[in-house]
């Protein structure tokens, strides 16, 4: 049976676009009187996807529970004295998560634990966001004393974690030693290693996946959108790899015209490359927020943009591709601006020739001047 997948931020238990999903905190109650027991079969899979120790999330559940947490290095058990209902254990994971995952100020769970040696001597530990890049420092908690301890003693740890979220950022993934040392802190004893079970990074490549099920739903959008989503959310994947990901899907699965495939499914493309809260601004947003959305915004679309070009480049002509700019730009797929900028950036593409990228921005120079007097006039 199937682990359930639910959102990391229990704020987001109704939004079906959020793409970060972590497994359902499974329980196992074991043993009877004195001697009754609750083990937590999936927590290396938990802690992985929230990036904390499972020593530092047990502690929590000690704390808050009023029950010993013990570890069986024998049989890799971690597990609570006394019997614990799952949905209240599910409720204190929900509380971690809000004290010492999610971003204070943006609320993204991509968070990297960091510890500063202060001028009294006493390290000061805090989280830094791989989203907004913001800073945030923890409540008062008997758990942050802990994780002072943890991370001090364990630092290797810290550099590890710091290395797959950058993975992360470029939008890499990490090696199976790099996952396995987060997980698990990079214990001594060999014998402790930790796989990634169900969440390995050894599955079906996600552009096979999202191409096989492309040709299943040809031409549903909606229901692409959501697959799609929680597609990258299953992968873990940072969320300017979609565009991306979709665009070689397509072009495994295309239909003998990527161009036609991509206007077909130019909702999907719209909803991978535009960021949802720029259109949801009644909920209040400040200017610092707006402008963080629409960093996101680029980041994505300058990705997108210079793989379709490379793609463009090696298997159609200059002048498909300007139409494709153009048709992405009237379904509200990309901005004028990120079409502008791409026609400025002379970098070299990988594997592209120059001539054909010099090509490709001529006959894209039309569009870009239309755009310019639009923008204009607009303003």
């Amino acid at each position: 049976m199937a682990t359930q997948m639910i959102p990391v931020d229990p704020d987001k238990k109704d939004d079906q676009y959020y793409r970060y999903k972590m497994p359902a905190l499974q329980t196992k109650v074991e043993g009877s009187g004195n001697g009754i027991k609750t083990v937590i079969p999936n927590i290396h899979d938990i802690c992985l996807v929230i990036n904390r120790p499972e020593e530092v999330l047990m502690k929590y559940f000690q704390f808050e529970l009023g029950a010993q947490r013990t570890v069986s290095t024998k049989d890799d058990k971690f597990f609570l004295m006394g019997s614990h209902p799952e949905d209240r254990m599910q409720d204190k994971l929900y509380d971690f998560i809000r004290r010492f995952v999610l971003c204070k100020h943006c609320r993204n769970p991509e968070t990297t634990i960091h510890l500063d040696e202060t001028k009294k001597g006493a390290p000061e530990i805090s989280m830094v966001c791989g989203a907004c890049g913001k800073r945030s420092a923890f409540l008062e908690h008997r758990t942050k004393t802990f994780m002072i301890q943890y991370y001090d003693k364990h630092r290797d740890e810290l550099k590890s974690a710091k290395h797959t979220a950058e993975a992360r950022k470029k939008g890499e993934q990490p090696s199976a030693d790099d996952a396995a040392a987060t997980a698990t802190g990079k214990k001594e004893t060999e014998s402790k290693t930790v796989s990634k079970s169900d969440l390995a990074d050894d599955r079906e490549d996600p552009k096979a996946v999202f191409a096989r099920v492309l040709k299943e739903s040809w031409g549903k959008n909606d229901e692409l959108v959501g697959y799609t989503v929680r597609l990258l959310s299953q992968y873990n994947l940072p969320e300017h790899y979609g565009p991306p990901m979709v665009l070689s899907g397509m072009q495994i699965e295309h239909r003998d015209d990527l161009l036609s495939t991509m206007r077909i499914h130019a909702r999907l493309l719209k909803r991978l490359c535009t960021v949802p809260e720029l259109f949801s601004r009644s909920e209040g947003y400040d200017e610092k927020e707006l402008t963080d959305f629409y960093k996101r915004e680029k980041k994505i679309q300058k990705t997108f943009l210079r793989e379709c070009a490379k793609e463009f480049a090696a298997n159609y002509t200059a002048e498909k591709f300007a139409v494709l700019l153009f048709m992405l730009f009237v379904e509200g797929v990309l901005r004028d601006q990120s079409i502008i900028d791409w026609a400025k950036d002379e970098k070299p593409l990988s594997d592209v020739d120059p001539k054909i990228q010099k090509d490709m921005h001529a006959k894209v120079a039309p569009i870009v001047a239309w755009l310019g007097r639009e923008t204009n006039a607009d303003a």
